[in-house]
């Protein structure tokens, strides 16, 4: 799964999942380099996590 970190104040990093630390960085892997920041958007990190609920609906077309 991909996650994008900040590192700094406007550095930003896209790459593959390594790791969620316990104080709320994540690890990202490009390449051989990992590097270490905190999630974008923390919330939606937490989300992509837990299993979808998908409730099929019926659209009716007038």
């Amino acid at each position: 799964m991909l996650g994008t970190i900040v590192i700094g104040s406007c550095v930003s990093v896209q790459g593959e999942i390594v790791r969620y630390h316990r104080d709320g960085r994540m690890s990202v892997r490009v390449g051989n380099l990992t590097f270490t920041g905190r999630a974008v958007n923390a919330g939606e990190e937490s989300a992509a996590r837990a299993p979808a609920v998908v409730t099929p609906r019926r659209v009716s077309v007038a």
